[in-house]
């Protein structure tokens, strides 16, 4: 089963321009990673105590309010 996650062949390499090294796993599906994100900023969002109202499915202009 594919999970849309893999790991780079050499987690510590820099690449050119970045500062900080690549990730363990990589998302490759675009609407995987965006919820991924999303997750995240939920995720920070709850611990820096601020409420947030989530729209129901996936159709409207925006993802957090």
């Amino acid at each position: 089963m594919n999970s849309g996650f893999s790991r780079p062949n050499n987690p510590t390499k820099y690449t050119k321009g970045t500062t900080m090294p690549n990730r363990t796993h990589y998302i490759h599906h675009p609407k995987l990673r965006g919820e991924w994100a999303e997750l995240h900023v939920i995720l920070r969002a709850i611990e820096l105590g601020l409420i947030l109202s989530k729209p129901y499915g996936d159709n409207a202009p925006y993802d957090l309010v």
